[in-house]
């Protein structure tokens, strides 16, 4: 029948939550120092083989860079995550309510 596989269609689906990966792929477009800190200082490394969460005064030792340098950097980072996670939520949000509004129409149609 047209409703239930119309419904099965629909079904939520739990997403596949990989905050690292999430990151990392934000970030990817922020500018270089501002990536190398993020990176560095949320242990996703720049590329070795482990992760270690760094501080400051060690970022700025690995990087060559005043500690008021990282520091900058890494506020304006945080501060551009920040930006990219809420409209992501945002899209998500709208993306759950469409989903939902169309499982209504479907039911209520049949179509």
């Amino acid at each position: 029948d047209r409703s239930s596989a119309a419904s099965d269609v629909y079904k939520r689906q739990e997403p596949d939550i990989d905050t690292r990966g999430f990151i990392s792929k934000q970030i990817e477009s922020f500018p270089l120092l501002e990536r190398d800190v993020l990176r560095l200082s949320l242990g996703l490394g720049l590329g070795e083989s482990y992760e270690i969460m760094h501080s400051n005064d060690e970022i700025a030792e690995i990087l060559n860079e005043t500690k008021e340098t990282i520091e900058k950097n890494w506020s304006n980072g945080m501060k551009r995550l920040r930006d990219v996670s809420q409209k992501e939520k945002l899209r998500q949000e709208n993306e759950d309510a469409y989903k939902k509004n169309r499982r209504i129409e479907i039911k209520l149609t049949g179509r």
